[in-house]
């Protein structure tokens, strides 16, 4: 599986999704503002994804008097190929008029915010910028969310624009470009759950849960090998006392004693608990432990420390 392919199912499912006439202008905005130039007179997309272009292509012919060609679409890169869309002079401006964004906005790249007072329109709009700016990890390999933009006033308005739905993204620099970035498991899928990618969403909650099972049994492994060493330590000590009591045949203690001497003699890798439902009658756990403590009392009395 190469790197991007996951992020690719899940710009290619966003982009076959079918939304509301509001929601589809608010989705191809944030797909064009997060792009490398989104200007009155000058826009340009790069993308590796050539299906994701080919949408929006079809949404203008479909949904506006604007006509754009496939021929519009030029490919660069050696090792892979990148795809650009350049649209500029009256092109670039009738589609930022189609998409009824405020031109000022626009060249200051700010998000225009009246073009989203709707929760759908805010979710498609972050669909949108996903899908033109996004990368996200195979959750078995790691927890990673990123959107990489071109100017912090934009990252910034990101960041604000998600808050509400208890998303807290951090923003860094890389390079010349503001990354707006998600490493915890529960946020990515409730960011994925906001862009409408159910599916995805949980693939990376099943991922957090099967972590989260993984690290519980590790916890108990470590837990039931100390506990096993402890009784590893206290069956050698117990051992060497009672040994001293084979000596003479045991005659030096009592019926109930010699039962768990003889006990833990033929069982040594066994625990207190175990030992206890071994005696005749079965006694306790404490009943074994205190038999066994009363022997190492006897045996500091008999023979010394």
């Amino acid at each position: 599986m190469n790197k991007m392919s996951y992020s690719y199912d899940v710009k290619k499912s966003l982009c076959l999704q079918k939304r509301a006439s509001c929601c589809r202008r608010a989705f191809w905005y944030g797909f064009l503002s997060s792009g490398n130039i989104f200007s009155l007179d000058f826009i340009r997309i790069l993308t590796e994804h050539i299906e994701t272009v080919e949408q929006f292509i079809k949404y203008i012919n479909k949904y506006s008097d604007i006509t754009l060609s496939l021929s519009d679409i030029s490919v660069k890169g050696r090792s892979r190929s990148v795809y650009e869309l350049v649209l500029d002079g009256k092109k670039a401006e009738d589609i930022i008029r189609f998409l009824s964004v405020d031109p000022v906005k626009a060249e200051n790249r700010h998000i225009d915010f009246n073009l989203l007072e709707k929760q759908c329109c805010v979710k498609s709009f972050a669909a949108g910028v996903f899908v033109c700016a996004g990368f996200l990890s195979d959750p078995t390999k790691g927890y990673h969310l990123e959107l990489v933009l071109n100017e912090k006033q934009f990252a910034e308005d990101i960041s604000v624009l998600l808050r509400p739905f208890g998303v807290s993204p951090k923003i860094t620099v890389r390079g010349t470009n503001y990354v707006v970035y998600i490493k915890n498991s529960g946020m990515i899928s409730d960011f994925l759950n906001i862009i409408g990618t159910s599916s995805f969403c949980f693939d990376y909650m099943n991922a957090g849960i099967e972590k989260q099972i993984r690290n519980n049994v590790n916890r108990q492994m470590n837990c039931d090998n100390a506990n096993l060493d402890k009784t590893v330590v206290a069956a050698a000590k117990q051992l060497d006392v009672i040994k001293k009591f084979q000596k003479n045949d045991f005659r030096d203690l009592p019926p109930e004693l010699t039962e768990i001497a003889v006990l833990r003699l033929e069982n040594p890798e066994l625990s207190l608990a175990e030992l206890a439902v071994l005696c005749t009658p079965p006694i306790s756990k404490s009943g074994a432990a205190h038999r066994l403590k009363k022997i190492e009392e006897k045996a500091m009395i008999l023979f010394g420390g």
